[in-house]
């Protein structure tokens, strides 16, 4: 969707911002042109963007009303602002997305043609963000496990419980996913989806597993003690859920699980995680 606003708009510096899973902050998921400090630093409140939604189609901050937002890009990049352009997509009176512009043809002439053109657009770019909007919304406020060691850690526990004594793992592969997914979207921060992508993985098995991310592009689910659904048909259902979600992608999702038994005398969790 943002590559399209690029091309649309003529964007050679900018960048999409979405709610960051904080909940105050709204945090770059796909940029064009911005140098990496400054991604570090957009981290806009939310405060901050929610009168935007009173905006028509764009609002052009300069001079004055510019200086608040320089702290937000490094000081080579904030030095060359001259002009900024903020496109909010509003849903029940609050932001649900912004784009960024710092440079694009369109800032350098009268300001009026860049109003027809988001105007002329927004609601085809309001539908693609809506697409998957749902089921971020739902994602950000899921406990998931952000490391391998919590993986390891949360296992751990689960086996120390008087009625749990065995376990099931699924390793499922996301690597070609992520990169499938970047392919479609050359803008997108890797970053982010991946992050993206374990909470929204998390959400979809949470009645039955827990969801933990172990680098490098895996993600472990820990089934459920006692779970009637079996780990091969989650895996298939899962599949099925993200090949709906990504559309866009030509092929069948494909997660090539790998299913372990963890008992309590394992010697290894850690270990036995990274066996094939």
């Amino acid at each position: 969707m943002f590559s399209l606003l690029c091309r649309d708009l003529g964007i050679e510096k900018g960048a999409l911002l979405l709610p960051d899973y904080d909940g105050v902050h709204f945090a770059p998921w796909a940029l064009r042109g911005i140098d990496s400090t400054s991604e570090r630093r957009m981290q806009i409140p939310s405060a901050m963007l929610q009168e935007l939604c009173d905006v028509t189609a764009v609002d052009i901050l300069q001079a004055e009303r510019l200086e608040p937002w320089r702290r937000y890009f490094s000081f080579r990049e904030g030095s060359m602002v001259k002009h900024l352009a903020l496109i909010p997509f509003c849903v029940d009176g609050s932001p649900v997305a912004v784009i960024l512009v710092t440079a694009s043809p369109y800032l350098q002439v009268e300001h009026i043609a860049i109003r027809l053109i988001v105007s002329a657009i927004r609601e085809r770019a309001l539908a693609l963000i809506l697409h998957d909007h749902e089921a971020r919304v739902r994602a950000r406020f899921r406990h998931v496990l952000s490391t391998h060691n919590d993986i390891v850690q949360r296992i751990s526990e689960e086996l120390e419980r008087p009625d749990v004594t065995s376990l099931t793992a699924v390793i499922i592969e996301v690597a070609p996913l992520l990169t499938a997914v970047s392919d479609s979207n050359h803008d997108a921060d890797r970053y982010h989806l991946q992050q993206d992508l374990l909470r929204i993985i998390g959400s979809m098995v949470e009645d039955s597993a827990t969801a933990g991310l172990s680098p490098p592009g895996r993600i472990v689910l820990i089934l459920q003690p006692n779970l009637a659904l079996g780990p091969e048909l989650l895996v298939h259902q899962l599949q099925l859920s993200l090949t709906e979600l990504f559309q866009e992608l030509p092929q069948p999702i494909d997660l090539k699980p790998r299913y372990k038994t963890i008992t309590r005398d394992v010697v290894s969790i850690d270990e036995l995680l990274s066996s094939p």
